[in-house]
């Protein structure tokens, strides 16, 4: 399938009414493309399954090209003590079931670890936070804990499919604890040491994050909350050798915010710049693993615009679920 220039614009122009207005004739070809194959980069989803993995059906997985699956097992064992027993292996066991339907179809799966650590429903789980009064036991044993799931998974193919995600808007206080300076630099501390544990375990690691809420434009734009926040983990990642294999933030935003900008005409070229400045791979993978959350942008006009800019910008793309804000 090739990308053919102007095909949404096609159904939203009508050249006679432009004409009556005294406006320029708009002319697209349908037939010209760009030579370049689509790779359907937008095309992701944030759980949006069962809790075992078998629905959807897969024709109408597949029927979307589903590039990247993206979950922990977080709907399948709510209020469970950290890393301890069968809550953990419920957690896993649907983690387990995604990677591998993830596979099966030829898509990545994004194993999001914070979802293993605890059920975020508002209070369970956050009691406990990796680094709590400067104790890693905890942490550690848990990352342990998922060395060896995945190290016994009976297809070394399907455990080398995974992606690790290893936490989930860590500036956002409803998965870490609030957005002070101390807790959030506890959680570079548990970047860098989830980080290089993981690697040393499974070298080949593809290793995801730091999936940042309020996006990723490290000059401060407006609107932008995070930026700072997010330079200190470049910062971080820089010191510590522990940049990742991929690079991923969210654009969940009110639609009525009219003074940031999520275009990655706008975010990326600032990122790319911020990355040169530190020595960092300017050609990491993108990935933004939220988008499209906010209602105004449920519709067909904003998931086109989402899946062109994806797509063209070659960033990795999963669709938020988080209709409701």
């Amino acid at each position: 399938m090739m990308l053919a220039l102007g095909c949404v614009l096609s159904l939203a122009l009508a050249v006679d009414a432009s004409a009556a207005l005294g406006r320029d004739t708009l002319v697209v070809d349908l037939g010209h493309t760009t030579g370049r194959q689509i790779t359907h980069q937008g095309s992701g989803i944030l759980y949006g399954f069962s809790a075992d993995a078998t629905l959807p059906p897969s024709n109408y997985s597949r029927a979307v090209k589903l590039q990247y699956w993206r979950g922990g097992g977080g709907h399948s064992a709510p209020g469970y003590e950290v890393n301890q027993g069968a809550g953990f292996d419920r957690l896993w066991g649907s983690a387990e079931a995604m990677i591998k339907r993830a596979h099966a179809e030829d898509a990545a799966a994004i194993l999001v670890i914070c979802d293993l650590w605890a059920k975020f429903d508002g209070g369970a789980g956050r009691g406990k936070l990796p680094g709590d009064n400067s104790s890693w036991v905890m942490y550690d044993a848990f990352i342990d804990n998922i060395i060896a799931k995945v190290k016994a998974m009976d297809s070394p193919a399907v455990a080398a499919s995974i992606q690790y995600e290893l936490w989930n808007e860590p500036a956002r206080g409803f998965f870490w604890r609030g957005d002070n300076e101390a807790a959030y630099a506890t959680f570079l501390q548990m970047w860098s040491r989830g980080f290089k544990r993981l690697r040393a375990a499974i070298p080949a690691a593809t290793i995801v994050g730091p999936s940042i809420w309020g996006g990723a434009d490290p000059e401060s734009a407006p609107g932008n909350k995070t930026a700072g926040l997010f330079n200190q983990w470049l910062d971080e990642t820089k010191a510590s050798d522990t940049f990742p294999s991929v690079l991923s933030w969210h654009v969940l935003y009110d639609s009525s915010n009219t003074d940031y900008n999520p275009s990655p005409a706008w975010e990326v070229p600032r990122l790319q710049s911020c990355l040169k400045q530190r020595g960092l791979n300017e050609s990491v993978k993108l990935m933004i693993n939220e988008y499209g959350g906010d209602k105004a942008q449920q519709g067909p006009s904003s998931a086109a615009w989402w899946l062109a800019n994806l797509e063209r910008y070659n960033i990795a793309g999963c669709r938020s679920i988080e209709c409701g804000e």
